[in-house]
Parts: C-alpha cells; sequence; structure tokens
C-alpha cells in the first residue's frame, strides 16, 4: 500500500470532518525492526451504565510482516498483533495463552464511531462486535465476535464462527512520541494492561522493613526486663528396678522408660504476668557430656490458655587429636509472645540423658518481662 497515491492521498485532501488522530495518517515508525506505516484511523466506543467510552484504533502495515495495530485509551497505548484463536483457551473468567494466565477485564459491545483511511477489511460506522478483553499487565488478551443483525429474527446476533484474538502490550507514552515524532496528550487514568509504575518502591520499603525490624528486636533484647520468677530445681534419679526374684508377681512401672530417658514433671506457684509485654524464658542446667530438655507450658488459671515453649540444653566436650573441643551450651533461652494479663502456673516437664544416674542435672528457671 502506498500512502503517497490512490485513495488515501486523495483522503489526506478532504477538509477534516471528524476526529484528528493523534498519529497522522501516513506516517511510519520502527516496530519489530521493521518500519510500518499508519494507513487507517478509526475511533469506537462502548457503554457502562448510560456512559458512552470512546478509544483510538490506528492500523499500520509493512508488506513483510503484515498488518499490527496501535491502540490509544485514555492517554494510553498498546501494541498489538493478532493471535490464533486455537492457541487461546478460555475458561470461565480467565483466558490462557501462550502458558500466561489473563483476567476478565470488560465485556461489552463495541461500535465503530470513525472511519478514516484503509482497511483490510469492509468497515462502517455503527459496526457492532462483542469485545471481551483480558488483562495479565503488560499485555491484554482481547476477543471479538462481530455482531449482525438476522432478518429473519429481526435482532442482532453473533457471527460465531468468525473470531477474532488479538495480544496487547503496553507501549510508554515518550516511546510512541519518539517513534513518530508527535507531542501527544499525557494520560488520565490507569490502564487496565498498565504495569506499576513504582516498583522502585518495593524495595525501598523493603529496607525500611528489615531497619525497623532490627530496630524492634534490638529495643525487644536490650530493653529493660524485670525478672518475675526465678526458681532452681534438683531432679532426683529413678533406680533401676532389680529382677523379681522367680515366682513373685511383677509390679508395673510408675512411669514409662524409652532406653536412657525418663520424664519428671513440676508445678510452680501462680507468676503474675503482666498485658502486652512479651516474655523471656531462660533454662541453666549443669549438663556434662550429656543433655536435658526441658517442655513448658504457662497455664492461664482463669482462661486456661496454654503457651507452650521448649528448652534443649545439652554440653558436650573432650580431647581429641590432642586438641580439646566442645559444643552445646548450658544455658538457653526461648522469646514467648505478649499473653494477656493474668497468674499463670508453668508446668515443666523435664527429661535428661542417663536419667537414673546418682547425680542428676540441676535446672534453674528464669522468666522475665
Amino acid at each position: 500500500l502506498d500512502v503517497n497515491q490512490g485513495r488515501l492521498s486523495y483522503l489526506k485532501t478532504l477538509e477534516r470532518k471528524g476526529p484528528q488522530p493523534s498519529v497522522p495518517l501516513g506516517s511510519t515508525a520502527e516496530f519489530e525492526g521493521r518500519p510500518l506505516t499508519v494507513i487507517g484511523f478509526m475511533v469506537r466506543s462502548v457503554e457502562f451504565e448510560g456512559v458512552r467510552y470512546f478509544w483510538q484504533e490506528y492500523l499500520l502495515y509493512n508488506p513483510a510482516i503484515g498488518f499490527r495495530w496501535l491502540v490509544e485509551s485514555d492517554g494510553h497505548w498498546s501494541y498489538v498483533h493478532t493471535v490464533p484463536p486455537g492457541e487461546v483457551v478460555e475458561s470461565g473468567k480467565s483466558a490462557i495463552y501462550g502458558g500466561r494466565t489473563f483476567r476478565v477485564f470488560q465485556d461489552a459491545a463495541a461500535r465503530v464511531e470513525y472511519v478514516e483511511g484503509e482497511f483490510y477489511w469492509k468497515v462502517s460506522v455503527g459496526e457492532l462486535a462483542r469485545a471481551t478483553d483480558y488483562v495479565a499487565p503488560p499485555l491484554m488478551l482481547s476477543k471479538e465476535v462481530p455482531i449482525v443483525a438476522d432478518a429473519s429474527r429481526r435482532r442482532a446476533v453473533l457471527r460465531a464462527e468468525e473470531v477474532n484474538w488479538s495480544l496487547g502490550s503496553y507501549t510508554p507514552l515518550k516511546e510512541i512520541e519518539q517513534k513518530f515524532n508527535v507531542s501527544l496528550p499525557a494520560p488520565t487514568t490507569v490502564a487496565p494492561n498498565q504495569p506499576w509504575p513504582h516498583k522502585k518502591i518495593y524495595g525501598y520499603w523493603a529496607a525500611l522493613l528489615v531497619v525497623a525490624l532490627f530496630v524492634g528486636l534490638f529495643a525487644f533484647v536490650t530493653g529493660s526486663r524485670a525478672t518475675v520468677f526465678t526458681q532452681s530445681y534438683t531432679f532426683q534419679p529413678t533406680p533401676t528396678p532389680m529382677p523379681a526374684p522367680p515366682g513373685a508377681p511383677v509390679t508395673p512401672p510408675v512411669a514409662t522408660d524409652e532406653g536412657n530417658e525418663k520424664v519428671q514433671v513440676v508445678f510452680t506457684d501462680p507468676i503474675p504476668l503482666r498485658g502486652r509485654r512479651n516474655i523471656r524464658v531462660t533454662g541453666r542446667a549443669n549438663v556434662e557430656n550429656n543433655w536435658l530438655y526441658v517442655e513448658g507450658d504457662l497455664i492461664n488459671e482463669e482462661t486456661g490458655l496454654v503457651q507452650q515453649f521448649e528448652l534443649p540444653i545439652e554440653y558436650y566436650y573432650g580431647v581429641e587429636d590432642g586438641e580439646a573441643w566442645s559444643e552445646g551450651d548450658r544455658e538457653q533461652e526461648v522469646y514467648l509472645p505478649a499473653l494477656p494479663e493474668g497468674k499463670y502456673t508453668m508446668r515443666l516437664e523435664a527429661q535428661w540423658e542417663n536419667w537414673n544416674q546418682a547425680a542428676p542435672p540441676q535446672v534453674s528457671i528464669q522468666v522475665e518481662q
């Protein structure tokens, strides 16, 4: 198509009576590494709740790659090309193309309001099509089905055998201005397929969040605390039962043994805790090449609310190849969230290695707020 000859050239000489295209007919710009020429211009609209919304479409052409479109709405631009209908899968309010899921944005009857230039089909003012747009920024997947008059039924019907799909990619305003060397109106809204323009703010917010987290943690750890409970416990060894004489009745054990482990339980007196204050529980034990495991519960006497915690304490040391080594720690601490104000009984369930040894470990429990 030659925009300098024939019908298009003639249209350019006529006195304009319709809307002025933002990009003049005959303009050329490079897309996909090839020059494309604007050969057609139309204005279309849809109606929602009695209000009609308009947008502009520009048909571009290059003999090597065929037809493309530029679509402008409220100052936003998209570069559009057709896609094979067989490659699109619709499912409810979404559509899948190229492995990507698009969500429905709008579904309405689009009407041609103005036409100028040349097109690859006979288009006329008043032409209708059902237009469904699906978005996955910066892309918009659009489906159009022509609406034609059915004289036998005296109503408009969809021409289901003619379905057209296209894929638009959001194109920044400055890029369109540079390509066509024109000045264009700035956008007045946010486009449905417009990418979020302030992605960098996420990085700033993430950095601020990390700083706030460390400041809060520092204040939490180093802030003034009061000890609300401290107590030491010495657990008693449980002798290994002697074998019963032949013929004597067997007495079942009081507790179940598991290998070299045995559980003992103690309860504390009520501990007053304040509300809106985090809690630190510290456990210290004189373990020597063994371990002590404490499982605790803070139990609200009035409501029955239970806050669990664990204190695994272990310490091992020795000499290997002439070098001393050690691992673990005789002290462990755990931080608990704030609990409702009230009195709490603490239940401590302890088990340790070699529970039947003559000198079992001693453990000290401290609660701070």
